[in-house]
C-alpha cells in the first residue's frame, strides 16, 4: 500500500493512518485526505513513526489480530516488498489466530509491512459492516404486528437506560435482542431510527482518544468531566484510584458522581484497565505517561532492578506508584508498561529505545558507575561540581531523578546491586 512501484497509491478511499495507530498513540491526524500529496505525507509521518516506536509498541497494537496473508494477498494492494513476505510466509505455522506480535522477527516484514497490513485490517472491518448493513436494508427492521415501531422504541429506550454505560457495539446487540434488526446496526443507524420516529434519544455519546461510550443523557456532562480528568490523572501518574478521581469531581463539579458508577463508565473504554478492581487502582494501556518515561529512563542505564527500588526511584515524582498496593504495581508493570516480573525482579520485556540523559544526568551516573554505584552524598556533590554540574542541578537530581536513590550520607545508582 505504500510502495509506488506496486500498487497506485494513495488509492481511492485506502486507509492512509491505521486507527489501531491513533490508538497508540501516533500523532497523525486520521482524517479525510482531498490531495495525494497530503495523503502521501500522512502516510510518511504515520510510517516514521512506527519505525521510531517499533522495538516498543503498545500491547494494543501487538496484539491486533490480521486478516488470513491469503486473503490480504488476494484483496487488497500491498506494497511489493509486503507482498512479497507475505507470499513466503503464507499460513505455514501461523496459529488460527494471526497477530501482530506473530509478524515480530519475521524476513522483509517490518515498519511499512505493519503499516500496510494494520490498513488492510481496519479495510476488512469496514467491508465486513458494509456487508452487514447491506444485510439490514435487505431484511427490512422486525415490528410485532400489534406494535407499532415507536412503541417498540420506547421499549428500547427504557431497556438501554437500564444498561448504561454502553459500548456502541453493545447497543447494537440489545436492538438485535429486542427482535428490532436481524443484523447488529451501527451507532449513526440507531440513533437515525430513533430520530426519524421522533422517539428521544436515550443516550448521549462521550467521545475520547477514538473511543465511544454512551451515557444517560443527564449524565453527560459529569461523563465526559470524569473522562478528561481519569486520562489526565493517568498521563500524570500512570495509575491511579477511582476515588481521587472522583473526589477531584466533586470539588469542581455541581453533580457528584459515586465511585461504583464512575468504574462502570471507564471500564467500557477499550483501552481502561484494572490493576486492582477491589482497590480501585486502574490505568489506560498503550498510554505515555510519566511514570513510563521515568522506567524507560531506568532502563536506559540498567538491565534490571527490584520492584521496590524502582517503586522508590520513580515515586519521587510519581507519588501514585508509591502508594499504590503492591498487586497494582505489579500488574501495571506487566500488562501496562510491557516489563517483566522475575520474583521481586523487573525486567523490560523487550528492549526499550535508551533515553537520551541531559550532560548533567549522564555526568552524575559516570561518577556513580566509576565508584562501583554508590558514592557518600558530600563526595558525590563534590566530583559533580568539580565535573562542571551546578550544585543547583545537582540537588535537582537527586531529589527528582528515577535512577539514583539517595540517602541521608549516600547515593547509590538504582539496581546498581542487582
Amino acid at each position: 500500500m505504500h510502495d509506488r512501484a506496486s500498487a497506485p497509491y494513495p488509492r481511492p478511499m485506502g486507509i492512509v493512518v491505521p486507527a489501531l495507530l491513533v490508538e497508540a498513540g501516533c500523532p497523525v491526524e486520521p482524517g479525510r485526505r482531498s490531495t495525494e500529496a497530503s495523503r502521501s505525507a500522512a502516510a510518511a509521518e504515520t510510517i516514521k513513526w512506527v519505525t521510531a516506536t517499533w522495538r516498543r509498541l503498545p500491547d494494543v497494537v501487538l496484539d491486533a489480530a490480521l486478516p488470513d496473508p491469503g486473503t490480504i494477498l488476494k484483496t487488497w494492494p500491498v506494497g511489493a516488498r509486503t507482498r512479497g513476505a507475505l507470499a513466503r510466509l503464507g499460513t505455514a505455522g501461523l496459529a488460527e489466530t494471526w497477530r501482530v506480535r506473530d509478524l515480530l522477527g519475521v524476513s522483509r516484514l517490518g515498519p511499512v509491512a505493519l503499516v500496510d497490513l494494520l490498513a488492510a485490517r481496519e479495510e476488512k472491518v469496514r467491508l465486513d459492516d458494509l456487508k452487514a448493513q447491506a444485510a439490514v436494508m435487505r431484511r427490512p427492521l422486525l415490528a410485532t404486528p400489534h406494535a407499532p415501531l415507536a412503541s417498540r422504541l420506547d421499549d428500547i429506550a427504557a431497556l438501554v437506560h437500564g444498561r448504561l454505560p454502553l459500548r456502541p457495539e453493545e447497543l447494537g446487540a440489545l436492538v438485535v435482542d429486542a427482535g428490532l434488526s436481524r443484523a447488529p446496526l451501527g451507532l449513526d443507524d440507531v440513533m437515525r431510527l430513533f430520530r426519524e420516529r421522533r422517539v428521544p434519544l436515550p443516550f448521549r455519546v462521550v467521545r475520547r482518544g477514538g473511543a465511544r461510550v454512551l451515557v444517560a443523557p443527564s449524565a453527560l456532562a459529569s461523563a465526559e468531566a470524569l473522562v478528561t480528568t481519569a486520562s489526565s490523572f493517568v498521563f500524570h501518574w500512570g495509575l491511579c484510584p477511582i476515588v481521587s478521581v472522583v473526589d477531584r469531581l466533586r470539588s469542581s463539579a455541581a453533580d457528584e458522581l459515586g465511585a461504583s458508577a464512575a468504574a462502570r463508565v471507564l471500564a467500557t473504554l477499550p483501552r481502561f484497565r484494572w490493576l486492582d478492581e477491589a482497590s480501585g487502582w486502574f490505568s489506560f494501556v498503550g498510554t505515555t505517561t510519566r511514570a513510563s518515561v521515568a522506567i524507560r529512563k531506568v532502563f536506559s542505564v540498567v538491565d534490571r532492578v527490584s520492584i521496590r527500588e524502582l517503586t522508590l526511584a520513580i515515586g519521587k515524582r510519581v507519588s501514585a506508584l508509591a502508594t499504590a498496593p503492591r498487586a497494582a504495581v505489579e500488574k501495571y508493570l506487566a500488562e501496562v508498561a510491557g516489563c517483566s516480573i522475575e520474583g521481586d525482579w523487573v525486567r523490560p520485556r523487550r528492549p526499550f529505545a535508551a533515553k537520551p540523559l541531559v550532560a548533567s544526568e549522564r555526568t552524575i551516573v559516570e561518577l556513580l558507575r566509576a565508584a562501583g554505584g554508590r558514592l557518600k552524598l558530600e563526595a558525590l556533590r563534590s566530583a559533580a561540581v568539580g565535573a562542571g554540574v551546578k550544585l543547583a542541578a545537582v540537588r535537582h537530581f537527586l531529589r527528582t531523578s528515577p535512577l539514583v536513590l539517595a540517602g541521608r550520607r549516600d547515593v547509590r545508582l538504582v539496581g546498581a546491586f542487582a
